[in-house]
């Protein structure tokens, strides 16, 4: 399985045509990508619509889930995640990528290496 990450196939700013940028790069290609990637930030709401067009047109999603807030991209949102203030939200998402009723890929926090998501451990 091939897949295809393009920045502007992203939930703010995902538009049903923007699947047709695809289907021109894949023709020049001669190749269906398989899978697509994109990012999400962790206070958005399930990008529910992109999620169901890409499987409406024969492909995987994977989401790439940043634990940091949009409007505050230095947040640390880990250790609040820890503490079960977010509960609520992850539950509603998870709820909601079971309904999409498909194999669905969420990386969350992928780049642990840098200060940008960051993860902290704690040992007690």
């Amino acid at each position: 399985m091939f897949g295809i990450f393009h920045p502007l196939f992203h939930p703010r700013l995902y538009q049903p045509k923007d699947l047709e940028g695809y289907k021109d790069y894949e023709d020049t290609l001669e190749h269906k990508f398989e899978l697509i990637m994109t990012y999400t930030e962790f206070d958005k709401n399930f990008p529910e619509k992109m999620v169901k067009d890409t499987y409406a047109d024969g492909r995987i999603m994977m989401l790439t889930w940043h634990p940091w807030q949009e409007a505050n991209i230095d947040s640390v949102l880990i250790p609040d995640i820890v503490d079960g203030k977010f509960d609520d939200y992850i539950t509603r998402w998870a709820n909601q990528v079971k309904e999409v009723g498909e194999p669905l890929f969420v990386r969350f926090a992928n780049e642990m290496n840098g200060d940008w998501d960051l993860v902290y451990l704690v040992f007690q």
